[in-house]
This record gives structure tokens, sequence and C-alpha cells, in this order.
């Protein structure tokens, strides 16, 4: 019975090892919205316990996607659907890995999403 604890604890370990080392700045994933939807992602930076990541408006209903068209991903708002994006939202790495990210294809990540970062970071440390 204690090598079967042993046993899941190292596969688990082992699976939230790959997991961080799978996904990297730049990459456009797919993610579970809720019981109806998927959205879409773009992870900007990685850090010990936080990811940045932009949030695109774009929803989809007929099934997660395996392939996405980066010029129709957007963050402008849809105000007649009640949709939006974020440019910028930091948040836990436990919380992300709940929304299941599915990594769909990779993008540089502009000087301008990096800026919202720093932006960010500088805020945590003077408070």
């Amino acid at each position: 019975m204690i090598n079967l604890k042993i046993f899941l604890i190292s596969l688990a370990t082992f699976f939230i090892i790959s997991c961080d080392k799978s996904l990297q700045s730049g990459d456009i994933c797919s993610v579970v919205n809720d019981s109806i939807s998927f959205g879409a992602i773009k992870i900007l930076a990685i850090e010990d316990s936080v990811i940045h990541i932009k949030l695109y408006r774009n929803k989809y209903y007929s099934g997660r996607p395996n392939q996405l068209n980066i010029g129709e991903l957007t963050i402008d708002p849809d105000t007649a659907n009640l949709n939006f994006g974020i440019p910028h939202l930091a948040i836990t790495k436990s919380s992300f890995y709940k929304w299941n990210p599915k990594f769909i294809l990779n993008e540089n990540v502009t000087d301008e999403e990096s800026s919202s970062c720093n932006s960010w970071n500088k805020t945590q440390i003077n408070k």
C-alpha cells in the first residue's frame, strides 16, 4: 500500500513537472471555459508560481479547437454577446492548469505583451 502511494505521488509530481516544461511563453492554447465552450489563451510568461496570459474573447461551442487562425483571435469586446478578452492576466499555476490547456501553436511574445508582464511585476514588488 505504501509503495502504491509513493508511486502515485511520483507520477503526479512527474505530470506536474512535465506540464510546466511542455508549455512555454508564446504558446497559444485552447482552454476549457465552462461545460459548453472552449476558449483561447496565449502564454506571455511563466514564473515560479504565476503564469501571465492573454485571454482572447473567442469562444468555441462545437468542441475544442485543434487549430486556430491567429488573425481571428481578438481581445476586442463583443458587446452584443457579452464576450471580452483581457490583454494581461496573471494567475496561479494551479488555477491555470484547471483550465486544462492544450497546446495549438506558438507565436512570439511581442514587446508590448512583455511590457505588460514587467509592469505587473513592478507593482507587485512595490506593494
